[in-house]
């Protein structure tokens, strides 16, 4: 049975702190998940991102020149549904772990240092806008999911970034970055008194820094969306584009666990896609496709979906094998045993990735859920049964496909 080493505490005030025991490893992982994202609803585009980078300046400078000073790398993340804010190192952790608390905890906003960072993130949306793939998300992600925040990248729209001002930034901060809607994780090789000690001083510092409040609600619009195919242009882009989006329904009509239902989905599209497949070898003969198609699915509180990227000579061909291939019901269980191995691989390489396997441990128990849980239930779920899932969420779903071409 796969499980991972993990030790939780809940404090009275609400605040959650894992420690997740990695034996043997040098480095050690600490960070803080707020269960707030950049898709979630917020008044401007871009909130959650535009605070996750004002909470390192303090009125002495940035404080993640502190963490530099320990050895430590420090780095923050806005996710659709949540936001990270993380430290790697070797050493001091007595010394860095209040440092996380002061980097979430003592927000320092004011004119100058706004308008520097809006200029900041103005030209990083334009960096992001030089990759023709991002009007290809961008297309497919408006489409599936219109008035909501998905029609804004993550870091907002160029108009909405010139609305943020320290009356904003105070308003979600006050209202997300509570004690119930945020925890602790540590990841590394932990002795039993530093464990105690850990969670002693997490206890110190959520009281002195954590506003101790109810989790918020967060008001989730459902918009119903009609399936698409469209074709937009872009001079910018040298080769032709394809997206095809699959907005899944919801998942806990199929079964008790959305999380369970995403990966069984992931590992079984993937497979329809991968060099496992004769699919792509076919498609490489046909010169439709060169190289094996980016498939990417996520599950979000506005709904789940699912991303195929790829380029293609022949877009409207590729869009038309795709969508076949999706709804092909035959699977060999040689084919699902292979690509399940493979799933049961990748966990496990992730699981020597300190920072990344602490990082996606922390999103999973927002969830109440670890990774090893839902790890082991999909290697241990009947290939009949993992079809039929697959194919009745199909059923019910909608696809959407953009191609993007230069003329």
């Amino acid at each position: 049975m796969m499980e991972e080493n993990l030790i939780s505490k809940t404090y009275d005030s609400g605040f959650v702190a894992n420690i997740i025991l990695k034996p043997g490893f040098a480095s050690k992982f600490m960070g803080i998940v707020v269960d707030f994202g950049g898709s979630d609803p917020q008044e401007i585009s871009g909130g959650a991102h535009f605070l996750e980078h004002k909470l390192f300046a303090k009125k002495y400078g940035d404080i993640a020149l502190k963490f530099e000073r320990l050895g430590a790398d420090s780095n923050a993340y806005t996710g659709f549904n949540e936001t990270m804010y993380y430290a790697e190192f070797a050493n001091h952790w007595p010394k860095i772990l209040p440092l996380l608390f002061e980097l979430v905890g003592e927000p320092y906003f004011t004119v100058d240092n706004i308008d520097q960072e809006r200029k900041i993130i103005c030209q990083e949306l334009a960096t992001a806008k030089d990759d023709p793939e991002w009007y290809l998300i961008h297309n497919l992600m408006s489409n599936m999911f219109p008035q909501t925040m998905f029609t804004h990248d993550i870091v907002g729209s160029e108009e909405d970034l010139a609305k943020i001002d320290i009356s904003f930034l105070n308003k979600i901060y006050k209202k997300y970055y509570c004690s119930n809607n945020m925890r602790f994780i540590a990841c590394g090789d932990f002795s039993p008194s530093q464990v105690q000690k850990i969670f002693t001083l997490v206890n110190k510092m959520q009281k002195q820094y954590i506003n101790c409040a109810p989790k918020p609600k967060i008001a989730v619009q459902t918009i119903d969306s009609m399936a698409t195919d469209e074709q937009i242009t872009n001079t910018k882009s040298k080769n032709i584009h394809v997206g095809v989006a699959i907005k899944l329904p919801d998942l806990n009509k199929f079964t008790s666990n959305a999380l369970l239902a995403t990966d069984v989905l992931e590992m079984l599209i993937d497979a329809h896609f991968n060099s496992n497949n004769i699919w792509l070898s076919n498609m490489q003969l046909q010169n439709i496709i060169n190289d094996q198609p980016d498939v990417d699915i996520y599950n979000t509180r506005e709904g789940s979906f699912v991303i195929i990227t790829a380029i293609s000579r022949y877009p409207q061909k590729l869009v038309s094998a795709i969508k076949h291939e999706l709804f092909r019901g035959h699977m060999s269980a040689e084919l699902i045993e292979l690509n399940k191995k493979e799933f049961l691989a990748n966990y496990l390489r992730l699981t020597d990735d300190l920072n990344s396997y602490a990082q996606q441990m922390a999103g999973t128990l927002l969830h109440g859920r670890s990774l090893a849980q839902i790890i082991e239930e999909v290697v241990q779920m009947n290939n009949s049964d993992m079809v039929s899932l697959y194919q009745d969420i199909l059923a019910k779903s909608s696809i959407y496909s953009c191609i993007m071409s230069n003329r």
